[in-house]
């Protein structure tokens, strides 16, 4: 009677197939989205690239919240939240001072007159989300 050893057992590879399938098909995914993305940039016009840059933000939301509640079964808004927020204090930051005097004549004074440059703005959207996350987060520990 021969024995199976367990080099022998196990097939070969660093992930069992139905991974190493599912790699592959993410990737091809992600390659195909960022030609079509390229082309769009490349050869669009700048309503073309405006509708993709859309749909590449929407397409991140929904991968997100589908990430959590289909793997958890439970609908959670806080990630919409949290981009939301930084959809909005990017836009604020990022704005042309003289467009935020005249489509946001309401501005607090403390952000009125202020362009950043977008990655500038990343830095203080992402600390205002953290700030955002720990008052929220903190008491429903």
């Amino acid at each position: 009677m021969a024995s199976v050893t367990m080099s022998e057992s196990k097939p070969s590879g660093f992930m069992p197939a139905a991974f190493r399938n599912a790699t592959a098909d993410a990737l091809c995914m992600v390659a195909v989205l960022l030609l079509v993305a390229l082309a769009a940039f490349i050869f669009g016009s700048a309503a073309m690239q405006r509708v993709v840059t859309y749909a590449a933000i929407m397409l991140t939301a929904v991968l997100g919240l589908q990430i959590f509640s289909g793997n958890s079964g439970i609908v959670s808004f806080g990630q919409a939240a949290f981009v939301g927020l930084g959809a909005y204090a990017t836009g604020i930051l990022t704005m042309p001072t003289a467009l935020q005097r005249t489509a946001l004549r309401d501005l607090p004074q403390f952000l009125a007159g202020y362009q950043l440059s977008f990655f500038a703005a990343l830095a203080v959207v992402l600390a205002l989300a953290v700030i955002v996350g720990l008052l929220t987060g903190t008491p429903l520990l």
